[in-house]
Protein backbone atom coordinates (compact mmCIF):
# COMPACT_ATOMS: atom_id res chain seq x y z
CA UNK A 1 0.00 0.00 0.00
CA UNK A 2 2.65 2.67 1.03
CA UNK A 3 4.52 1.82 -2.40
CA UNK A 4 1.08 2.82 -4.14
CA UNK A 5 1.11 6.22 -2.28
CA UNK A 6 4.43 7.14 -2.69
CA UNK A 7 4.02 6.50 -6.44
CA UNK A 8 1.37 9.00 -6.42
CA UNK A 9 2.35 11.48 -4.74
CA UNK A 10 5.57 11.75 -6.74
CA UNK A 11 3.47 12.06 -9.83
CA UNK A 12 2.37 15.52 -8.01
CA UNK A 13 5.70 16.84 -7.43
CA UNK A 14 5.76 19.78 -10.19
CA UNK A 15 3.53 17.74 -12.80
CA UNK A 16 4.23 20.47 -15.28
CA UNK A 17 3.41 18.50 -18.65
CA UNK A 18 -0.22 17.84 -16.94
CA UNK A 19 -0.73 21.00 -16.42
CA UNK A 20 0.33 22.38 -19.70
CA UNK A 21 -2.41 19.96 -20.91
CA UNK A 22 -5.15 21.21 -18.75
CA UNK A 23 -4.16 24.75 -20.33
CA UNK A 24 -2.21 26.60 -17.40
CA UNK A 25 0.57 28.51 -18.64
CA UNK A 26 3.59 27.58 -16.79
CA UNK A 27 6.71 29.27 -16.19
CA UNK A 28 10.29 28.61 -15.23
CA UNK A 29 12.00 31.14 -12.96
CA UNK A 30 14.70 31.50 -10.79
CA UNK A 31 17.58 33.48 -9.42
CA UNK A 32 21.11 33.26 -10.76
CA UNK A 33 24.46 33.90 -10.44
CA UNK A 34 26.40 35.58 -13.27
CA UNK A 35 28.31 32.50 -15.15
CA UNK A 36 31.53 32.83 -13.98
CA UNK A 37 32.66 29.21 -14.50
CA UNK A 38 32.03 28.20 -10.59
CA UNK A 39 28.36 28.48 -10.76
CA UNK A 40 26.10 26.17 -12.14
CA UNK A 41 24.81 27.29 -15.51
CA UNK A 42 21.00 28.58 -16.23
CA UNK A 43 20.75 25.65 -17.88
CA UNK A 44 21.85 22.95 -15.53
CA UNK A 45 19.21 24.55 -12.81
CA UNK A 46 16.66 24.10 -15.78
CA UNK A 47 18.03 20.42 -16.19
CA UNK A 48 15.74 18.20 -13.77
CA UNK A 49 12.51 19.88 -16.37
CA UNK A 50 13.80 18.13 -19.03
CA UNK A 51 15.02 14.70 -17.24
CA UNK A 52 12.77 14.90 -14.26
CA UNK A 53 16.41 13.92 -12.40
CA UNK A 54 16.79 14.50 -8.76
CA UNK A 55 19.96 16.05 -7.54
CA UNK A 56 20.52 12.51 -6.45
CA UNK A 57 19.73 11.02 -9.33
CA UNK A 58 16.64 9.52 -9.33
CA UNK A 59 13.77 10.17 -11.66
CA UNK A 60 10.37 11.40 -10.55
CA UNK A 61 7.74 11.15 -12.64
CA UNK A 62 9.33 10.58 -16.13
CA UNK A 63 6.26 11.24 -17.91
CA UNK A 64 6.05 15.54 -16.07
CA UNK A 65 9.27 16.10 -18.54
CA UNK A 66 8.99 18.62 -20.56
CA UNK A 67 10.46 18.81 -24.22
CA UNK A 68 13.36 21.66 -24.58
CA UNK A 69 11.00 24.08 -27.18
CA UNK A 70 8.50 24.11 -24.07
CA UNK A 71 11.21 24.91 -21.36
CA UNK A 72 12.92 27.91 -23.38
CA UNK A 73 8.85 29.51 -23.80
CA UNK A 74 8.35 28.72 -19.93
CA UNK A 75 11.74 30.86 -19.49
CA UNK A 76 10.94 33.90 -22.25
CA UNK A 77 7.42 34.31 -23.80
CA UNK A 78 5.27 32.68 -21.24
CA UNK A 79 7.59 34.46 -18.47
CA UNK A 80 7.20 37.98 -20.18
CA UNK A 81 3.10 37.11 -19.98
CA UNK A 82 3.16 36.30 -16.18
CA UNK A 83 5.18 39.46 -15.17
CA UNK A 84 2.21 41.23 -17.30
CA UNK A 85 4.77 42.46 -19.75
CA UNK A 86 4.59 41.18 -22.89
CA UNK A 87 4.14 43.67 -25.22
CA UNK A 88 7.84 44.48 -24.18
CA UNK A 89 9.55 41.26 -23.23
CA UNK A 90 9.54 37.60 -23.93
CA UNK A 91 10.88 37.35 -27.54
CA UNK A 92 12.97 39.57 -30.15
CA UNK A 93 10.56 41.99 -32.11
CA UNK A 94 10.42 45.36 -33.30
CA UNK A 95 10.08 47.97 -30.20
CA UNK A 96 10.66 45.42 -27.53
CA UNK A 97 13.85 45.53 -25.36
CA UNK A 98 16.03 42.34 -26.15
CA UNK A 99 19.47 40.85 -24.95
CA UNK A 100 21.47 39.13 -26.80
CA UNK A 101 23.66 36.06 -26.13
CA UNK A 102 25.85 33.83 -28.10
CA UNK A 103 26.29 30.32 -25.97
CA UNK A 104 29.32 27.82 -26.29
CA UNK A 105 27.14 25.14 -27.65
CA UNK A 106 23.29 24.77 -29.19
CA UNK A 107 21.11 23.77 -26.53
CA UNK A 108 18.77 22.47 -29.47
CA UNK A 109 21.12 20.12 -30.69
CA UNK A 110 23.42 18.75 -27.71
CA UNK A 111 22.97 16.06 -26.19
CA UNK A 112 20.78 15.74 -22.90
CA UNK A 113 23.46 15.09 -20.69
CA UNK A 114 25.26 17.88 -21.82
CA UNK A 115 22.70 20.68 -21.52
CA UNK A 116 24.19 21.89 -18.12
CA UNK A 117 27.44 22.88 -19.45
CA UNK A 118 25.46 25.14 -22.45
CA UNK A 119 26.63 28.59 -20.82
CA UNK A 120 27.01 32.10 -22.08
CA UNK A 121 30.51 32.00 -24.26
CA UNK A 122 33.50 34.00 -22.18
Amino acid sequence: MLEKETIFHARQIAPIKSALAAGVMVTAEGEFQAEDGESETVFAQYQPFLTRTTDWGKVVAKDEAVDRVTLLKMATVWASKYVLKEKELGTLAPGKYADFVVFNKDYFTVPEKEIPTVCIRS
